[in-house]
């Protein structure tokens, strides 16, 4: 549950002592309860909630109940109290709504929408959830979802709303539709019945029939009335009717009953009366706080505790807001007569001075979100803002960074840019929504209101941290290795957020300049000498580790460390981490041309994309789409590429929405639609600029130098290979060996085109040296049969025969299921068989599952070991099988070390297991 959530609010009132049972209105209450909606409205002050307080409690119903505030109008704070009031009922009912509301940008309505009322469904328990105040909440988004909910309302849940008016929904239609039932005014009014036994509650004496009759009259039945009435007249000794001059329903009423009250009261319970009504809720503690005596403790009349016994025993319009007994609020009404009271009777600075009294307690407490809005009501915005950069980093390491959000959005802009910790929270919160563009103004404004000389080390620490981040971005490596070493000597070692990132750019540096085997070393070396860091700082070194390796162009150690990572973070609740995990496998298993794989790795990420990094989950939903496109399941392939241009259009990034049209552009490339890939590129106004893009899956650049090579005249021939020149040449200067990959296959596609067939054969021996290592496939065989013949014609010069098979083979199993828009199936020539091959040789893949059952183990351990399903372990297990031309899991080991594919085991006797 979110720390910041007042808990206090997840708790259904007590029913008061002096409670009238009215039965005529339970019974409406239980006939309501047939239905998924129930409305109670009317005006402030007529014991909505203490009705429904008390049918709750008469009846035992499993029931979740929360108070709601102004504040609780913004769709994410309003779902996460309906999801945590729900909680204490059902517990873990809403893991994925969670998860979304974790995000960096909150999905559309839609998702939330959907994704809550899957979780809603499947709670087998009865639940009444109480929405009391709902009033307060104005955004729309938080009626439309309601309104969604209710349109095919949960079989278990039932809504009570408690409001003085009704809610934005679509009342008419409930009504027609019999969803709803309506408590309002008339049905709450007391009758003379009821009017005269609750004064006999209050006054513990009978009532005349007369005395009743009048004060119902004079009330209109409105409860808060008589019960100031009853005050009154218990204080005063006295039960005759209210004076002649005040007249039934006059606003008059309520002030004059509340004088005659306030005036009864000791002026010390007065003193604490007025300072506690200028809080939403209370405590013994915060009272004592807010009324400064100057005796001692031990030798005040009254204190905290004393003044809360007060009002309980007179009854003075407390209600109790835990089962603890330690919190509570006055009823609005009279807080609101209370507040009139010390206006009218306190300065503005003593008002000033009670709000910071009450701003410090709550600071004192943790209770950050009241702390700061106490201090704004004081007139202090300095005293808001040191809060929260007192309190900034501990809820960036508890991944609350959107709390922060919260709290900066309270200050002044004026306060914002004129301190840096306040800028910093900006880009922090910029960093985690990727809106890249908005750090640097943010890191110039801190770098005009700061002594460098002077200034907070944390400061520093914390810009060199940004500066290094969008250096990498720029692709200056340099620049990025001077930021990150002094931010990493700056930052507070209690920054675990930071300085977990701060390891990534780090090893990314590196790798940029060349030193992967350095950035490797001292990554493995700190792993190995810091065991007892936390699970989040060793995910993120193995995480950099990952990186690293993935950009150098060797996903066997990528998937290794890939593989690692997700198997440290496992049950640890870093879901982030994991889902990196994932895509990393995802795009491994891509390159490797091991399509299932790709596509549940990259699945996973795409389920989970409004949790993940934003260019994370574009990276993972091209993926999926090139993935199924791959597998010919064309259909798959277009519902996610629509899915990619929705979820790119939500982030309100152009350089989001830029990869999305290019990513379809390739797809129809790959279709053989070169007219629609040829529009987009109409739409470029010169090259795609966009940042380094390290290790992610679609390049506009490259799809564009695609579709000019795929266009192929002379003049778009020219124009692509001068492109990709200059693109080869960037990355070859920063060391992206995997970018190198697949801008030197297209370079090698374009100058065969142009005739230049032995620039074309040098240029891809290079890329076939660079990508032989780690075993890429997917690269070369996206071309198609262009590639197979110039990978033919470089066979013939014995470079890499066996890497070259096992690609030529793969293009061989995509040709022979001709893709969409390929009129005439082509052929496909292998070189001539090494000895130890068999026709298609096993994948990389396939060796590995070989060797684990060397080890002699089940399925289920391979797939563990693996980090695949038992499906897919079985589907290697059949290739396996098909290229040896054995049938059981025994001979496919023997045959596989008689071949020389696999070594036997040191001490272990091979497996002679024959289940499949």
């Amino acid at each position: 549950m979110n720390p910041e959530i007042k808990r206090t609010k997840l708790h259904r009132p007590p029913v008061p002592d002096l409670h009238v049972h009215r039965d005529r209105l339970l019974a409406l209450l239980d006939e309501a309860r047939k239905h998924p909606l129930v409305l109670v409205t009317a005006p402030a002050g007529y014991g909505k909630s203490t009705i429904v307080s008390f049918w709750l409690e008469s009846h035992d119903v499993p029931h979740a109940w929360v108070s709601l505030e102004r504040e609780d109008s913004d769709l994410h704070t309003f779902l996460q109290y309906f999801l945590s009031a729900i909680e204490t009922v059902i517990p873990a009912a809403f893991p994925n709504t969670f998860e979304l509301l974790e995000s960096a940008i909150l999905p559309p309505p839609d998702v939330l929408t959907k994704t809550l009322a899957n979780e809603m469904e499947r709670i087998e328990q009865e639940c009444i959830l109480v929405l009391d105040d709902f009033h307060l909440v104005r955004e729309k988004a938080v009626h439309d979802l309601l309104s969604s909910l209710l349109r095919h309302p949960p079989r278990n849940i039932r809504f009570v709303t408690i409001g003085r008016t009704d809610p934005f929904l679509p009342i008419s239609d409930l009504r027609a539709r019999g969803v709803v039932t309506e408590i309002r005014t008339r049905d709450l009014l007391f009758s003379e019945e009821e009017t005269s036994e609750f004064l006999q509650v209050i006054l513990k004496k009978p009532i005349d029939k007369h005395i009743a009759a009048e004060w119902t009259k004079r009330t209109e039945g409105w409860v808060t009335g008589l019960r100031l009435a009853a005050l009154s007249l218990l204080h005063k000794g006295d039960l005759k009717s209210p004076s002649p001059e005040i007249q039934p329903g006059s606003h008059y009423l309520m002030e004059y009953l509340f004088d005659e009250v306030f005036s009864l009261q000791p002026p010390e319970i007065r003193d604490y009366l007025l300072a506690a009504s200028l809080v939403d809720r209370f405590c013994a503690p915060l009272c004592d706080a807010l009324v400064r005596r100057d005796a001692e403790p031990e030798k005040r009349e009254i204190d905290g505790w004393k003044f809360i016994t007060h009002l309980k025993t007179g009854h003075l319009f407390i209600i109790h807001l835990d089962t603890e007994d330690r919190w509570f609020r006055f009823h609005n009404l009279f807080q609101n007569l209370l507040q009139k009271h010390l206006k009218q009777n306190s300065s503005p600075e003593e008002i000033a001075a009670l709000h910071s009294r009450a701003g410090a307690w709550f600071e004192e407490n943790n209770l950050i979100n009241e702390a700061i809005q106490h201090f704004l009501a004081a007139g202090d915005p300095c005293g808001a803002a040191e809060i929260i950069e007192k309190h900034r980093l501990a809820a960036f390491n508890a991944d609350q960074w959107h709390m922060v959000r919260k709290w900066v959005s309270l200050l002044p802009d004026e306060i914002k840019l004129q301190r840096p910790l306040i800028l910093l929270c900006m880009a922090w919160i910029a960093y985690f929504q990727f809106r890249i563009g908005e750090i640097p103004a943010l890191l110039e404004r801190i770098d005009q209101i700061i002594d460098p000389d002077t200034g907070d080390g944390s400061v520093s620490g914390e810009r060199h941290f940004f500066k290094s981040y969008l250096s990498i971005l720029e692709g200056k490596g340099l620049s990025c290795l001077k930021h990150i070493r002094q931010a990493m000597k700056l930052l507070p070692e209690n920054f675990e957020l930071a300085q977990g990132d701060s390891l990534i750019y780090w090893g990314l540096g590196h790798q940029m300049i060349g030193e992967k085997g350095k950035a490797i070393r001292e990554l493995t070396k700190s792993m190995e000498k810091n065991i007892s860091d936390s699970r989040f700082i060793r995910a993120r070194r193995m995480a950099t580790v990952g990186f690293v390796h993935l950009i150098a162009g060797a996903l066997i150690q990528a998937e290794q460390a890939s593989a690692q990572m997700k198997q440290l973070v496992k049950g640890s609740g870093l879901k982030y981490t994991d889902l990196w995990g994932s895509y990393l496998l995802g795009n491994c298993s891509f390159n490797y041309y091991d399509l299932d794989e790709a596509r549940q790795h990259f699945q996973y990420a795409v389920d989970n994309k409004y949790i993940f990094h934003t260019r994370g989950a574009i990276s993972a939903l091209v993926g999926l789409a090139l993935t199924y496109q791959a597998m010919h399941r064309m259909d798959d392939s277009r519902e996610t590429m629509e899915e990619l241009l929705v979820f790119a259009r939500d982030t309100n990034d152009p350089s989001n929405l830029l990869i999305a049209h290019s990513c379809q552009a390739r797809l129809s490339v790959l279709a053989g639609d070169i007219p629609s890939a040829a529009l987009w590129l109409k739409t470029l106004t010169g090259t795609p600029e966009m940042p380094n893009m390290l290790f992610f899956l679609e390049n506009p650049s490259i799809t564009q130098c695609r579709v000019l090579v795929a266009i192929g005249s002379d003049e778009n021939l020219r124009e692509a290979a001068a492109m990709l020149e200059g693109l080869w040449k960037a990355n070859e200067a920063i060391h992206n060996i995997y970018q190198m990959i697949e801008i030197g296959v297209l370079r090698a596609l374009a100058l065969q085109k142009m005739s230049r067939t032995e620039e074309a054969l040098a240029i891809l021996e290079h890329v076939v040296t660079l990508s032989s290592p780690g075993g890429w496939i997917r690269p070369f065989v996206e071309p198609g049969p262009p590639m197979a013949e110039l990978l033919n014609r470089l066979s013939k010069k014995n470079v890499e025969l066996d890497y070259i098979r096992r690609i030529l083979a793969a293009i061989g199993r995509k040709e022979r299921v001709p893709t969409q828009g390929v009129a005439d199936e082509q052929t496909v020539r292998l070189p001539p068989s090494s000895p130890q091959f068999s026709e298609e040789p096993l994948s990389r893949r396939e060796t590995e599952v070989l060797s684990f059952l060397c080890k002699g183990m089940s399925n289920k351990e391979i797939a563990s070991n693996m980090y695949i399903s038992d499906e897919t372990v079985r589907k290697h297990l059949y290739n396996i099988y098909q290229k040896l031309h054995v049938s059981k899991r025994g001979h496919a080991v023997r045959k596989a070390m008689e071949m020389g594919i696999i070594s036997p085991p040191r001490s272990t006797t091979p497996s002679t297991r024959t289940d499949r």
